[in-house]
């Protein structure tokens, strides 16, 4: 049987002009140019320290508004969960769920809005992909 595909274009470095006018706000995963950014991503050592979980979390151009306050190690998921996967597709077939204990970060955002959630899920996800010996969740503190 066929399957029927959509094929959208992603359009790299896009340049707003002022009259553009979009019923949402744009968003990216650019991460800013800074020295450490690029020192880190250039070595292969890993560094396990809650400086370096704040030079991920700030490391984006557009998630600016997100500060971890606090992060807890736990032994169980809990049972209310503010963010999603969103690499739910990648699996890891050495660390079985069972054995890893759950990390889970506290953010404080300066604005609400309807996109804070998706946001905070993909900041998340892209600090799971850093510390995979843990699950990672996260939670807005009101």
């Amino acid at each position: 049987s066929s399957i029927e595909w959509n094929l959208y274009i992603v359009v790299q470095n896009y340049k707003s002009v002022e009259n553009d006018e979009f019923d949402f706000p744009l968003f990216s995963n650019k991460k800013k140019e800074r020295f450490l950014n690029r020192f880190v991503n250039k070595g292969n050592k890993v560094i396990r320290t809650y400086g370096e979980l704040n030079r991920l979390a700030g490391s984006f151009e557009k998630l600016d508004d997100f500060r971890i306050q606090d992060i807890k190690i736990q032994e169980y998921l809990p049972d209310t969960l503010t963010t999603y996967d969103f690499n739910y597709y990648i699996d890891d077939e050495i660390r079985s769920d069972k054995f890893r204990k759950v990390m889970i970060l506290e953010f404080e955002r300066m604005e609400m809005d309807f996109l804070s959630y998706d946001l905070l899920s993909f900041l998340v996800s892209e600090i799971q992909q850093y510390f995979p010996e843990y699950i990672c969740k996260g939670v807005i503190i009101e």
